[in-house]
């Protein structure tokens, strides 16, 4: 987690951003010192959900340059020879077909959007507990996709989740204080349910092609980010084409991709910021698809919600948000059920 002060020579003002990886880069959070990735804190470039979009499948594709790299490490290409021989006699196909990528990366395509936008909207905190919810999804379709059986403690872990994610979610809408970064709630709430849905299907997507195929994670990664900035680009000409009214627009549009970039090439710490999220994103994707290849979807969603409770302590502490019972409950009800 990097936290950096940015200085605009335009507005002359300061700015915070607090910076973490993700699934790629996310979530951004306004001068709360909070969220997954960066938010421009100045106000002519502060909107720019699908661009940020864009630096998370960079991040990704930087994969297919790291594997390259390491193809010249010969404990790398071993353990490929290896892990090749082991593939082949348990009779997966060694032959992946790199266009299978293009169909979780097109999944990720929505969820980051998606959710985006509802960043705008609510505090990064109640964000981040909500977006857990993806365990539900992740579980139900490798239920109902890949026949996964759940036992007694299973169903009660995931009922809490629902209880938790349902304190802290009501928690928001009815007492949370509307600001710049808790402006509507509720849309928020919807906007990351739908997110859930298209989240859980490619965990478990990935999930089958590992199962079905051989194929390294930081390869599968690397065609992901390529398959991602493509969707990502047809997603920004889209929205630049679509006029809107309000603040939360750019140049009079959804998205103005020359805009984010001024606001990037023009500030060299904002781009330093850029970059490093580049390299987090690519390093924290990496480790999450092993996870997946070793293991399963469903533990890799369960990982994945674990910062929420840093995350919202650091707010507590930063000032960022008030202390509230209710979602103080929420918060350790999620928790529980990583036990």
């Amino acid at each position: 987690i990097h936290k950096i002060c940015i200085h605009s020579e335009r507005n002359k003002r300061y700015d915070i951003f607090f910076f973490q990886a993700e699934d790629g880069i996310r979530d951004a959070q306004e001068s709360r010192g909070l969220g997954d990735v960066y938010k421009r804190q100045v106000e002519a470039f502060s909107n720019h959900s699908f661009v940020q979009a864009l630096t998370m499948f960079l991040g990704e594709f930087l994969c297919i340059i790291a594997y390259g790299f390491l193809l010249f490490v010969p404990s790398f290409r071993q353990s490929e020879a290896k892990a090749l021989r082991e593939a082949e006699a348990a009779g997966k196909n060694i032959n992946f077909n790199y266009f299978l990528a293009a169909i979780p990366a097109f999944c990720d395509t929505v969820t980051s959007n998606l959710q985006f936008l509802a960043l705008h909207m609510i505090s990064a905190s109640v964000y981040q507990i909500l977006k857990g919810g993806v365990v539900l999804t992740t579980a139900l379709f490798a239920y109902m996709f890949m026949k996964r059986k759940y036992y007694t403690h299973h169903y009660a872990g995931l009922g809490l989740v629902v209880i938790g994610m349902g304190l802290v979610g009501l928690n928001s809408v009815l007492f949370s204080e509307k600001s710049a970064s808790n402006k509507n709630p509720l849309v928020a709430i919807i906007l990351l349910i739908l997110s859930l849905l298209s989240g859980g299907t490619q965990l478990v997507l990935e999930e089958k092609i590992f199962n079905k195929n051989f194929a390294s994670p930081i390869e599968v990664l690397g065609f992901e980010g390529f398959f991602g900035i493509i969707f990502s680009a047809i997603v920004i000409l889209i929205a630049s084409s679509i006029s809107c009214v309000g603040p939360d627009c750019n140049e009079g549009y959804y998205e103005s991709f020359q805009t984010a970039c001024d606001a990037i090439f023009n500030n060299s710490h904002l781009l330093f910021l850029v970059i490093v999220g580049l390299l987090s994103i690519s390093s924290f994707n990496f480790l999450g698809l092993s996870v997946t290849k070793h293991m399963n979807s469903v533990v890799r969603a369960i990982f994945d919600i674990t910062r929420t409770v840093f995350v919202w302590g650091y707010n507590l502490i930063d000032g960022a948000e008030k202390f509230y019972l209710l979602q103080l409950v929420g918060f350790i009800t999620v928790s529980y059920t990583h036990l």
